[in-house]
């Protein structure tokens, strides 16, 4: 399962990678538009994008990378998220999604 929220006015997106409650730990930045969030245990649980007009889909891709998971599930669900905006966007795939 990758949860995306596209927020067409501040023009950021939030992918979650887990389907569960989680403690935020510090955020560690891949680009200065590109962020992963580990929960407290240093587990990969979502990537933020601001300023995703602007981000590359290889930035996506080392931030996928970073958390382990696949990066073609990933951008497919930031490409969904782009064509619902302002709504949440699941997606879940056959098989893990570990990389």
């Amino acid at each position: 399962m990758v949860k995306a929220e596209y927020d067409s006015e501040a023009r950021a997106m939030f992918i979650t990678l887990v389907d569960e409650e989680w403690v935020a730990a510090p955020v560690a930045d891949i680009t200065e538009f590109v962020f992963v969030h580990r929960d407290i245990t240093g587990r990969p649980v979502g990537i933020e994008i601001i300023e995703v007009p602007r981000v590359s889909d290889a930035d996506v891709v080392v931030a996928a990378n970073r958390c382990a998971v696949c990066p073609e599930h990933v951008l497919a669900c930031r490409d969904a998220a782009l064509r619902a905006p302002d709504c949440a966007v699941t997606l879940t795939f056959a098989g893990a999604i570990a990389a």
